[in-house]
């Protein structure tokens, strides 16, 4: 799934609004919702101690002088490096809103890892405190684009959410999801699942009550996307909720494309849903009419989809169009798409193309070196090249059927059954 799922995050900038700034005791701060703070994070609110820096990317400015909301906005977005957006935060973070932590958490996405060293653990730090903050300020369409570009750092091992920031994100979610429309639903949501946090039952359910009252108007994106998160957090789909979506994604099927498609119905297998005959349909018709723009692992994965759902009478002219596609992208076929491609044709009662077979690459063929590459696929060791699971057309295997293993799973033996299922000899 993660190698399905590309970021579709983008870096809206809301409209600024003003709101209260934190209020300076001594040499602490206190946020404008009360939490005490200490330190570089009290001074980066406000203002105290701030200094000029020389740093590339960003603008210098005299700090002690209150910088207009845009030319602030501006100054953030031209930063080209950590350091830039380190040295505006140490400089200006007294006079930001939530639109500029927002840019500064969308900008640190962009950055590579680990080119800022300190500088950037340091920036990360502070900038969960800002967010923490101006949570008062957060509306809907901003939390699912903060939320995105937190978890697109959290999974690349750059940071860490703390507990604090993670349930005020969630209470604010809460509070502001009669606001989110679909894109932001969807964003937030992927996002939320992909922090290694504590996740509050109560926003799961209030971020699918909004895709009841929003389910047609998602994209087909949207519709994986978000499901794929409530799969990720191993929550239970709300059934109107669940059906109102399965209704948007016939309505759609028209658009969407391989990987849209492909996630969408392993997450619904996943999740153990059935899928609605008539999408399903709908969506084996607009994979049959853009075959062409499938990939092997496109190819592979709605294959082992349809499998796994039980599917026995594929819409006509579905497998013809997918076998034919394979041979033309044969080349790029690895182990074990091969592996899960035949599995898959025979749980649903299909004999693969001969042309196919014999097209498909083999691991016993000719090395660079004039040699024979007589190595087994990666991930596949001698001691399991065994009888793991019976795979018969029409039948079922125990654990769940061979189908629903994930690619990994699947070894040797689990082609050399296949084929025996289909009265296939395989080559020598």
């Amino acid at each position: 799934r993660a190698m399905m799922l590309r970021s579709t995050a983008r870096v809206a900038v809301a409209a600024l609004r003003s709101g209260s700034k934190g209020a300076v005791f001594g040499n602490k701060a206190v946020s404008p919702r009360g939490a005490l703070l200490s330190g570089a994070e009290a001074l980066v609110l406000s203002g105290m101690g701030s200094r000029r820096l020389s740093f590339s990317g960003g603008r210098g400015s005299d700090p002690k002088q209150p910088m207009n909301p845009t030319k602030l906005l501006h100054d953030v977005m031209a930063c080209t490096d950590v350091r830039g957006i380190l040295g505006m935060v140490q400089q200006h973070g007294k006079n930001f809103e939530s639109g500029h932590v927002g840019v500064a958490w969308g900008k640190m996405t962009q950055m590579p890892s680990g080119e800022g060293g300190g500088d950037e653990a340091e920036l990360l730090k502070l900038l969960q405190v800002l967010t923490s903050a101006k949570m008062h300020e957060w509306e809907g369409p901003q939390l699912g684009n903060v939320v995105h570009s937190i978890a697109t750092l959290c999974s690349g091992g750059r940071m860490v959410v703390g507990e604090k920031l993670g349930r005020e994100l969630q209470a604010r979610a809460r509070e502001t999801s009669g606001e989110m429309m679909p894109q932001d639903l969807a964003m937030f949501s992927y996002g939320l699942a992909s922090m290694s946090i504590k996740i509050d039952v109560g926003v799961v359910l209030a971020m699918q009550r909004r895709a009841l009252d929003t389910a047609f108007d998602f994209s087909p994106q949207e519709i994986a996307m978000f499901m794929l998160a409530l799969e990720m957090m191993e929550t239970t789909a709300e059934p109107g909720m669940l059906a109102a979506l399965q209704e948007r994604a016939t309505m759609t099927a028209k658009d969407f494309k391989p990987q849209e498609m492909t996630m969408f119905l392993l997450t619904l297998d996943k999740m153990g849903i059935q899928a609605s005959k008539a999408m399903l349909e709908a969506l084996m018709v607009r994979a049959t009419s853009t075959a062409g723009t499938f990939n092997p692992q496109d190819i592979t994965m709605l294959m082992h989809a349809l499998a796994a759902m039980g599917v026995k009478k594929p819409v006509t002219g579905l497998v013809d169009a997918m076998q034919g596609r394979a041979k033309e992208a044969v080349g790029m076929f690895d182990h074990d798409e091969v592996v899960m491609l035949v599995v898959a044709l025979a749980k649903i009662g299909v004999t693969p193309d001969a042309g196919l077979l014999g097209a498909m690459p083999g691991r016993g063929g000719p090395r660079e070196d004039g040699g024979l590459d007589n190595s087994l696929p990666s991930g596949i060791h001698p001691g399991k090249l065994k009888t793991e699971i019976t795979v018969s057309r029409g039948g079922s295997s125990e654990g769940g059927g061979e189908a629903s293993k994930a690619p990994q799973q699947l070894t040797t033996s689990s082609l050399l059954q296949a084929f025996a299922s289909m009265g296939i000899t395989p080559d020598a």
